[in-house]
């Protein structure tokens, strides 16, 4: 199972973003069954008042969600699950999850700061064991470097904005984002496994009519204390296909 999760964030009021996966490797499977088509099922840390997209496109190895509480719901603020999703294994090999278009957003539109945390995965043949990386790496707060073997995001895909739903979906990301991993892991064939943590550049596209990107991210007030921090971890329920 994926979790995308939110931690440390303040005021949270609505969001959106696009998760990357190789769909050679993976397949997204439905996470809620009383929706059609393969979509996320959604956490319980904001109301899902008006959701703008929750879809899975397996051809392009992309999901999207988006959505954003309406009155009279109150902005949350803490740690907790937005949605998840089953994953599938499909071919030995691995797989980096890795974001873009994201957007973490106040009552009143305002962008709140993240930095991003995704996970490389390794899928081992049928039979084969590892075990989990010794305890979770803290965030680097230093601006990271780049990794040149990091191939699993398609660079053949041509990045659109996320359709919008008032101002809050009407914005561009900055950040860089550091990608690493939370699992833990059953008994099942063929195994995930792990990697190093890896780092990689926010995937930014010049949408029509937003504007250019600001590369110095965005910085929170005082008083918010710590940025915020998606993280996507991964419980691996994964099934073997025949």
């Amino acid at each position: 199972m994926l979790f995308v999760e939110v931690q440390e964030i303040a005021d949270l009021y609505g969001y959106q973003f696009e998760l990357y996966f190789a769909k050679e490797m993976v397949s997204l499977l439905e996470g809620d069954i009383e929706r059609s088509g393969i979509n996320f099922k959604l956490g319980d840390f904001l109301s899902p008042d008006f959701v703008v997209m929750n879809d899975v496109n397996g051809d392009s190895g992309r999901a999207s969600l988006a959505l954003t509480q309406m009155d009279p719901s109150k902005p949350r603020s803490g740690s907790g699950i937005l949605a998840r999703i089953e994953l599938q294994a499909l071919e030995p090999g691995k797989s980096l999850f890795a974001f873009n278009n994201v957007i973490l957003a106040t009552s009143s539109a305002e962008k709140i700061a993240h930095s991003l945390r995704g996970c490389a995965l390794q899928i081992l043949p049928s039979g084969q064991s590892t075990q989990p990386s010794s305890p979770m790496p803290t965030i680097n707060k230093a601006q990271p470097t780049i990794q040149t073997d990091i191939t699993a995001v398609p660079t053949d895909i041509q990045l659109t904005s996320t359709p919008s739903a008032g101002q809050m979906l009407n914005q561009s990301v900055g950040p860089t984002f550091t990608i690493l991993a939370k699992t833990s892991f059953p008994s099942v064939s063929p195994t995930p496994k792990v990697t190093e943590p890896l780092l990689v550049e926010n995937l930014e596209a010049d949408s029509e009519g937003q504007g250019e990107s600001s590369s110095n991210g965005i910085r929170v007030p005082l008083g918010f204390g710590l940025a915020a921090l998606i993280l996507v971890s991964f419980v691996f329920l994964v099934r073997k296909v025949r």
